[in-house]
Formats: structure tokens, sequence, C-alpha cells
């Protein structure tokens, strides 16, 4: 049975160098790509960031720490340079100017690889170098991953930085994920190298940067074309399954898709302080004894003063825990310092059920039937953020515990969740397509990115995933556009120009490829 590990250290704030944009968000895109399309157990990653303080001692710890496993990937996006003959990455606490006392050599992370005697071991490093060290960064990695043996993937190597761009995540990150995304689990090495050698001057194209030139390094080509996955069974991440219609043959037939839904949060590492060591001990000096004296008047009053507060104390606690069981912070307060959108419903309508106990005689029951319906109040408004944010089935789950009692309250939810119902199908059929569409794409053929680009217009232009959609056929488009401009390199006019004649006049790449047709038909 294949045993999965996946050590991924992104990070962004570095105490000693100016801020990175896309450490924490690269190690987030790796860690969903993993959980949603190839459904690695998400307690098979564990995520070193900022907030889980990646220094150098927590990450040789973490490191050393690992479990046994078959297959193991370690990720690491951050500063790096190359120092006295070796290339160092630098932890959160890494200083450039003792890269030897404070840095983390490449050798000692392959070697500490090496240590689990994991079958397969793939290295993924998406390094950023530091600006004022000019050697050149990634040939020592290089040897090295040759000379143990192990799977190396290279961002960029003897060139000076992976390039920051205008997405989400680093520029190499993005273009592999997108490359485990559509291939899941049938990519191997060579697979992901064919895809980063299209999308990566793509990328680099669109934006305007020097292009960049990754290196991947395998023991021999039979690891080159072998399966980085073993396939995992569906079960293990939850699923919606939705029905559609699919064209075969020219039939249209019934047929089920699966769509994951998003992974759990990320598994952190065990045992890892995150913050700065403790403060060295306080010194306590120690006081004198009072002297005895016999208690006069005043002194029994002051007694009688703290017996008296005590009880009132105790009264106090016997109203809070009897009366007032349950009930949650003011919301005010709460919302003040969580996201309204991740606050839980079922909080609120525990804290219900609590103040409902509270009987009709009691002193306090009109205060406790306020706070139900003040409470009632924020779970409709929990409801309502969460549709705002698009997740539907959360709204839907919140909006159902609205109390009926509440007349206004529960006749707003009933309705809200007829149309958040809707909305759903809708978003799920939108989802369908945009898996539909990723999976007809082949690298290097044009006509399976304009089928996919047919399929995506079927979205329609009001719903949330219309952006994606828009995004993606207009991604398509260049790339039909980079393979027509590949033709017209090799003189091969007349490809060059049916190629391009593929591009839909909608997209972003129609004009520019018209003018390039109008001047390819001049030669």
């Amino acid at each position: 049975m294949e045993v999965y590990q996946c050590l991924t250290i992104g990070i962004n704030r570095y105490q000693y160098l100016r801020p990175l944009s896309y450490g924490i968000a690269d190690c987030q895109a790796l860690y969903q790509v993993l959980c949603q399309q190839i459904n690695v157990p998400p307690q098979c990653i564990c995520i070193l960031s900022d907030p889980t303080y990646p220094s150098g001692r927590n990450i040789l710890k973490t490191l050393n720490s690992l479990p046994p496993t078959s297959r193991l990937w370690f990720f690491f996006s951050g500063y790096a340079l190359h120092h006295g003959g070796e290339d160092y990455l630098l932890p959160i606490d890494g200083n450039p100017t003792h890269p030897e006392k404070t840095g983390i050599k490449i050798s000692t992370i392959f070697h500490g690889l090496q240590r689990t005697n994991a079958e397969h071991i793939l290295v993924i490093l998406d390094l950023h170098r530091v600006s004022f060290n000019s050697t050149p960064l990634g040939a020592n990695a290089i040897a090295l991953a040759k000379n143990l043996g192990l799977n190396l993937i290279l961002s960029a190597a003897l060139e000076p930085l992976s390039q920051k761009v205008s997405h989400p995540n680093g520029i190499f990150t993005t273009a592999l994920t997108e490359a485990l995304g559509h291939y899941q689990n049938q990519i191997t090495l060579n697979l992901i190298e064919q895809y980063l050698q299209i999308r990566l001057p793509e990328l680099n194209h669109i934006q305007g940067l020097n292009q960049q030139t990754p290196v991947i390094v395998a023991p021999s080509l039979k690891m080159r074309s072998q399966l980085l996955f073993v396939p995992f069974k569906r079960e293990i991440i939850p699923q919606a399954t939705i029905e559609a219609q699919e064209e075969a043959g020219g039939k249209a037939q019934r047929v089920t898709l699966t769509l994951p839904k998003l992974p759990t949060p990320p598994v952190e590492p065990p045992h890892i302080p995150a913050g700065p060591p403790p403060s060295p001990p306080v010194k306590v000096v120690k006081k004198t004894a009072p002297i005895a004296r016999k208690p006069d008047d005043k002194s029994f009053e002051g007694l009688w003063w703290g017996v008296l507060t005590l009880l009132c104390a105790s009264v106090f606690c016997w109203w809070w825990t009897h009366l007032v069981q349950g009930r949650l912070p003011d919301d005010r307060s709460f919302k003040a310092t969580i996201p309204l959108s991740a606050q839980q419903a079922s909080r609120f309508n525990d804290a219900i059920a609590g103040a409902r106990k509270i009987k009709p005689d009691s002193d306090s029951y009109e205060s406790a039937q306020a706070e139900i319906g003040r409470w009632s109040e924020v779970i409709v408004d929990i409801a309502h953020a969460r549709a705002e944010k698009g997740d539907y089935e959360a709204a839907i789950a919140s909006a159902v515990l609205v109390p009926q009692d509440q007349k206004k309250l529960y006749a707003l939810s009933q309705e809200k969740i007829k149309i958040w119902t809707e909305a759903r199908k809708r978003e799920e059929n939108n989802l369908v397509l945009l898996k539909a569409a990723q999976d007809l794409l082949k690298p290097g053929e044009p006509n399976s990115y304009l089928q996919g680009i047919k399929v995506l217009q079927q979205i329609p232009s009001e719903s949330r995933e219309y952006q994606k959609a828009k995004i993606l056929m207009n991604r398509w488009s260049e790339n039909i556009y980079v393979l027509a401009r590949k033709q017209a390199k090799k003189r091969n006019f007349s490809r060059a120009i049916k190629t391009a004649q593929l591009i839909p006049p909608a997209t972003s790449t129609y004009p520019k490829a018209q003018k390039s047709i109008i001047g390819w038909r001049k030669k």
C-alpha cells in the first residue's frame, strides 16, 4: 500500500529581508490541488508557513520527524542564495549575511529526505534569489540531485528569481498546479515538463516578463515516465455527485460527474512553537511577612465586607451558570474579531436552546426571549454572509436553524433557502461545465483549446463562475495564438493562419490574432 507525505514550506515575511508575496499562497495552492484534484488525504500534507513560524530549527525538526512513507514530496517557496560553493534555503529567521549559521544547506535537506527511506522522493524548489547576491543559484542543487538520485523540479536554474505576476500565486507554482490539476493521477515528470514548456512562456509573454527556464532532474528516463501518484479511492474526499448530459458518438447519454469539495484546513506539523522563544524567568523578590497585630474594629469591618463580597460573587456565579448557560459573547465584539461567514451558526442555535430552558416564571425570562430574537438575527446574518461568498450549501445549513417562532425571520429564511437552492444547482452545473472544458484540453493541440472554449461559452455571464470561465477562454485563446506563432516562425504561414483563425472573436487575443493573420497572408 502506498503511503504519501508532503512537506510544503512557504514564507512571506522574513525577519531580515523584504517580504515576498506568494510563499503562503503557493503552499495553499499546492495543498488544494493535491486534496481536490488528486485526492491526497489532508493529513498526509504538512504546511509550514508564517503562522507556524518556519524557522531553521522548526523546518529541520519537522523534516527529521516525518513518519515512514513510500512517496515523499518536499516543496519550498522562499528566498535562497549561493554561498561558499553551496546553495542555501533561507528560513523565516534566515540572515543573508550569515547563511552558514542561519540558513539551511540544500544538501542537508536532500540527505534528510533520503533518511526517510522513501522509494520515490520529489523535491520542488521555487527559489527567490536574494537581490544583493549575484552568484548563480541552482547549479549546486542540480548536481546534488543527480548524485543522490533524487527527482528535482527547479523553478529557474541559474536565473535571478521566480518572477511575480498578477496571479494569486507565483508564476511557477501557477503553471505547476495547473499541470497537476489537468493530468491529476496520470501526472508524470515528462508531462509536467511539457506543460511548463508551453505554459511558462505564455504567462511570461502575457505579463511582459523575462522568460524563465525550469529544470527537471530524474535518476533515469524510466523515472521521468512513471506515475507520480497511484490512484486514490474517491471516497477519501467528500464529493458532490451531479448528473449531466454528454454527447458521445452522436448520441446524448446520461453520465455522472463528481466534483470534490473544498479541503479541510491544512494539517500543521506537531509540536512546533508558533512564535519567538519564551522570555527569561522573572526574578522573584521575597518579602518579609507582616508583623501580626491584634484585630481591631476596622479589621472586623474589613472581614465582614470580604464575606459579603464572597457571597455576592457566589450568587452571581450561580445565576450565570444556571440562567445564562450557553450564552455566547456579545456578537458585536464577536463580529469584530471573526469574519461573519466564518462564524458557526450552530453555536448560536445551541445558545437559543439553552435560553429556552428558562421558565416563564423566572425573572430572566424576558431577557432570555430578547436574546433568542437577537441570536436568531445573527444566524440570518451568518447565512447571508455565506451566500454572498457563494457558499450556498453552508448558507442553507445556517438558514434552516432559524426558529419557527421567530415568524418574520423564519419566513425570510425560508424564502432565501429556495433562492439559494436554485443558485446552488446553477453553480453545480457551471462547475460541471468548467471541469468538462478542462478535461478536453490537450497541450499542443489547438482544436482541443477551441472545444474547451465552446463548452465555457455555455456558462451564463451573470453567474459567479463566468469570470473564471472568461479568464480560461482568454488563456486558451492565447495558447492557440502561441501555437500559431510557432508555425509562423517555421515559415509555415498557411498553417499559422489556419490555427489563428480558431480564436473566437469574443476573446482578448482575437484582435492581435487578426492583425497577425493579415501580416502572414502578405508573406
